[in-house]
């Protein structure tokens, strides 16, 4: 999505102050090519329509924050990007949708037989990663990932303070990343997506 369609600026004017037919025009002339942009990011058709519906959502919601002297296509890319990478934070942060992510991402080309063996590689990977770390690290980075639990939450299980807290999670952080830079080839920048806070 390196260009957005062009709005005529009394379509953006009306938008701005609330007409509903301006935001439909708008809705339609953007909404395939925002599918496209956040759908080679997440690789789900279905996650990207649900992303996109929030973004034009967003728009809609605060269209009274449209600068007329700046570029609104601009302005649209940027509520569609921190959206898409606002889900893979969740991702993250929430196993069930770090398995349907998994697998989105192998059968994204089309070749059932051979994702169920990427997935297998790609998920391998994830937990060699994290086998790595020293125990309380791993420890740590379990709780915060896989259990979605804040740092001061981490702290009271395991009787440390939140700052060792974050100590931990952030000597976690740099030693996942190593390990996928060296092992990951050209899945590295959704991986690091994964573990990002």
């Amino acid at each position: 999505m390196d260009t957005l369609p062009t709005v005529a600026p009394d379509i953006i004017a009306r938008l701005r102050s609330g007409d509903e037919a301006a935001f439909a025009t708008v809705y339609a002339s953007y909404y395939h090519q925002l599918c496209y942009f956040v759908g080679s990011i997440v690789k789900c058709r279905h996650t990207a329509e649900e992303v996109v519906q929030d973004v034009l959502t967003k728009v809609w919601l605060h269209r009274a924050q449209i600068d007329p002297d700046k570029p609104f296509a601009h302005w649209v890319r940027t509520i569609a990007r921190n959206a898409t990478f606002d889900h893979l934070k969740k991702i993250a942060r929430d196993r069930s949708l770090q398995n349907e992510v998994w697998h989105a991402v192998q059968f994204h080309k089309g070749q059932p037989a051979d994702s169920a063996i990427h997935f297998k590689e790609y998920h391998r990977l994830y937990q060699q990663a994290i086998s790595i770390l020293p125990p309380q690290q791993q420890k740590v980075f379990t709780l915060s990932r896989t259990h979605a639990l804040t740092h001061d939450e981490i702290a009271l299980e395991l009787g440390i303070s939140a700052n060792t807290v974050r100590n931990h999670m952030a000597a976690a952080l740099v030693a996942v990343r190593r390990y996928f830079k060296t092992h990951a080839g050209c899945w590295l920048p959704l991986l690091l997506v994964l573990i990002c806070s």
